[in-house]
């Protein structure tokens, strides 16, 4: 008998290429969530840090300028903190949607390979059949029936 052959390997072949280029999606969606999640830590803490150095006002001489441009300051960072945030919700967003679309493909691969599977043990079955049948016809052939 010819040796197994699966029909649809390529199209295995291809999911397997289809899984394994999400998955790298899913790495780069991953390290855009992280550096989105850094970059708002160090807006917070410059925030924080701005926010500790704001003078309280019962002194007699405050630095009026100073205090609006620290308040300016304040007003940007609270501005780019928003942005960071927004821009952590669509990492996080995509990073969901590319898991989804790996998870599907997944079960995909995995229908086909569970195919491949079944057709192997068929194929193998079938095998065996022909062997033993090829058995019993020698050993038919070469025992005379005792009529």
């Amino acid at each position: 008998m010819p040796p197994f052959r699966f029909r649809l390997q390529r199209v295995l072949d291809y999911r397997s290429r289809l899984v394994e280029a999400q998955r790298i999606e899913v790495s780069r969606c991953a390290a855009l969530v992280a550096r989105a999640r850094q970059r708002l830590r160090v807006v917070r803490q410059r925030r924080h840090h701005a926010l500790a150095s704001i003078e309280p006002g019962c002194g007699l001489r405050v630095d009026v300028a100073g205090q609006e441009a620290l308040w300016t300051y304040l007003g940007q960072l609270r501005e780019e903190e928003r942005q960071c945030q927004e821009e952590l919700t669509q990492a996080s967003s995509a990073l969901s949607g590319a898991r989804a679309r790996l998870a599907q493909l997944k079960v995909e691969e995995q229908v086909i390979q569970k195919l491949k599977k079944r057709q192997r043990e068929r194929a193998d079955a079938e095998a065996r059949r022909h062997e033993v049948k090829q058995m019993d016809d020698v050993t038919t052939s070469r025992l005379p029936l005792d009529r």
